[in-house]
């Protein structure tokens, strides 16, 4: 919490209690924004994206089970990216970071098994508390990122098979951009995470999960500091700040007769600073190809590429 804050981002407890083996157990989620004003409304603003890690570790009775790669090292990396989106503040305020707890089944697995004498859900417990807050929502985020299992130094990634096909392409491509596209592999079923209750709740939402049928350290006493890699964390660092940076850049045009006039340069000048990549196209400079049925439009006999939105700044004189 210290850490957010010195960021500048506001931290707030999302609490559920839920049914342990010896009784009701509380679990605390840890949910950031970025920004000063703490007022409801600050709480209440939409966000586009939301990016987490489960905070608890698995409970063993009698031994001290770290959990470093499960999943300290993966709330670590958000906390240090946390750091960073202070120097990109416009996005920073677009996303909401969650810690979950409970994540961990007290019992071998996730899911339906007999809790004090009833059956009920073990684990996932602070992910599906939270996820209901957006079940009902008007407006919910666009896109979720969940990390688990990262930072061991031979790293292989086997994302769910169910995972949303848009978010598994900006994956894939931020992984390529790092040059370890190699380690990025479909699992060969759904996998059970944080990541569900959300994609249930309609928010289309990505596992970044390390595969830990590789090794011999998961849930044992092994995986602790010695498994985590620096050179590790910094790769995926950067493949979840090339990630995060896709959604929030926008390919724009404005249509200009000349890029110095100052109500272009403003233009151009508002859309960089908010992370956009901008083009001042000449209007007089387009043609149009009419052929039946396949209509296509040209800048400077080039077929035009795609953007995401056209500013037009076309004066009265060559309108018609």
């Amino acid at each position: 919490v210290d850490q957010l804050q010195a960021a500048g981002w506001q931290v707030a407890e999302d609490r559920v209690t839920g049914q342990g083996p010896n009784g009701p157990v509380t679990f605390v989620n840890l949910i950031a924004r970025y920004g000063d004003s703490v007022d409801a409304a600050f709480w209440n603003r939409p966000v586009r994206g939301l990016l987490g890690a489960h905070i608890d570790s698995k409970f063993y009775p009698g031994r001290n089970f770290v959990g470093a790669l499960d999943a300290a090292a993966s709330v670590g990396l958000i906390l240090e990216l946390a750091r960073q989106l202070q120097d990109h503040p416009e996005q920073a305020r677009q996303l909401e970071l969650v810690f979950f707890d409970g994540e961990e089944a007290f019992g071998e697995n996730i899911g339906m098994t007999r809790v004090g004498g009833r059956q009920a859900y073990d684990g996932l417990y602070g992910s599906r508390h939270y996820a209901g807050r957006w079940r009902g929502a008007r407006q919910k985020p666009e896109f979720g990122l969940i990390l688990d299992l990262l930072g061991h130094p031979d790293l292989q990634v086997r994302y769910p098979a169910d995972s949303p096909q848009p978010l598994v392409e900006v994956m894939m491509r931020a992984a390529s951009t790092a040059g370890v596209e190699e380690r990025f592999q479909r699992a060969a079923g759904p996998i059970l995470d944080d990541h569900v209750p959300l994609n249930n709740a309609g928010i289309p939402t990505l596992d970044i999960i390390g595969d830990f049928r590789e090794g011999d350290w998961w849930h044992t006493d092994r995986d602790n500091l010695s498994l985590v890699s620096e050179d590790s964390l910094a790769t995926f660092l950067r493949i979840v700040r090339t990630i995060f940076k896709e959604p929030f850049e926008m390919k724009l045009a404005i249509l200009s007769r000349s890029r110095n006039c100052y109500s272009t340069q403003r233009l151009r000048e508002a859309a960089v600073k908010r992370g956009h990549r901008v083009k001042v196209l000449d209007t007089l400079r387009f043609a149009i190809d009419l052929e039946k049925g396949d209509p296509d439009l040209y800048y400077r006999s080039v077929r035009l590429s795609h953007y995401d939105a056209i500013i037009p700044r076309i004066g009265a004189s060559i309108t018609y």
